[in-house]
């Protein structure tokens, strides 16, 4: 698994369950975090959770504050709505988008992923 390598090795590792705006810790952007994953859930990200507002604000804090963060599945696209903007995340005008495509990766995300430069995936949106 990839997550690991992500990591630092002596990773003192804690895990939240964000379903609220009071779920937050009052002071996780100062909290001494040095790495975040944002894991899947089964909301939406076009439409707008209770949370969300407070989640984007978070983002963009602790991205000041030089944590590294990491999304998977409905956590990278609130990394992307934080950090890009609503255009970056939407529903796909074509309904369900599936099938292979060719991707490209940066020196960092084959050393985190331990993929090649050029890599065939099966991605779905929608």
């Amino acid at each position: 698994m990839f997550i690991p390598r992500w990591l630092p090795v002596d990773a003192d590792v804690t895990a939240l369950f964000i379903d609220t705006v009071q779920s937050y810790p009052d002071n996780f952007a100062e909290s001494g975090f040095t790495h975040v994953i944002h894991s899947g859930s089964s909301l939406s990200i076009t439409q707008e959770a209770p949370f969300t507002k407070k989640t984007v604000s978070l983002f963009r804090d602790i991205r000041e504050n030089g944590t590294a963060q990491f999304g998977i599945c409905f956590g990278d696209q609130l990394v992307c709505l934080a950090l890009v903007g609503e255009h970056a995340v939407r529903s796909s005008p074509n309904g369900l988008e599936v099938g292979w495509c060719d991707l490209t990766f940066t020196d960092h995300a084959m050393n985190i992923l331990g993929v090649r430069e050029n890599e065939t995936i099966f991605p779905s949106r929608i």
